[in-house]
């Protein structure tokens, strides 16, 4: 019995750590099905984003998106463009008040952001893999 009581906070972590891992979106770029890309490699996309891009090859405009408080958007933005949601927010904070750039669009729901890519050419986000992503083509994100 005393052992079972010290393996308690083990097994609790164990169970805290997997439910952790479980909430973690995993992420799928997304654009409008217009967009000649199928695949990005990551610094592309991070130029996308940090706003040093802004044209498709066929000088089609790059339209960002991104979700309000989700955990696709921490996972998105820590995993391909190296930033927190804080540090993402103050880089276009900064832009925008310089008037170097306009900050992406943000949406409070993946559905509609996804409606919205699926009806603005050039338009390019992220969501997590649970969504119905038939009005859109999903790309590939290599290294």
């Amino acid at each position: 019995m005393i052992k079972s009581l010290h393996l308690a906070p083990v097994f609790f972590l164990i169970g805290l750590l997997t439910s952790i891992s479980a909430v973690a979106a995993d992420v799928i770029v997304i654009v409008h099905p217009s967009v000649s890309v199928d695949n990005l490699n990551i610094d592309e996309l991070k130029d996308f984003y940090l706003g040093k891009k802004s044209l498709w090859d066929k000088n089609t405009k790059v339209l960002l998106t991104t979700l309000k408080d989700s955990p696709a958007t921490s996972e998105f933005l820590e995993k391909y463009i190296g930033k927190t949601t804080t540090q993402f927010q103050n880089f276009w904070n900064k832009l925008l008040f310089s008037g170097k750039g306009v900050p992406p669009t943000m949406f409070k729901d993946e559905k509609s952001l996804v409606e919205y890519i699926s009806q603005k050419e050039g338009a390019i986000g992220f969501v997590s893999k649970d969504q119905n992503l038939e009005k859109v083509k999903k790309i590939t994100i290599t290294q």
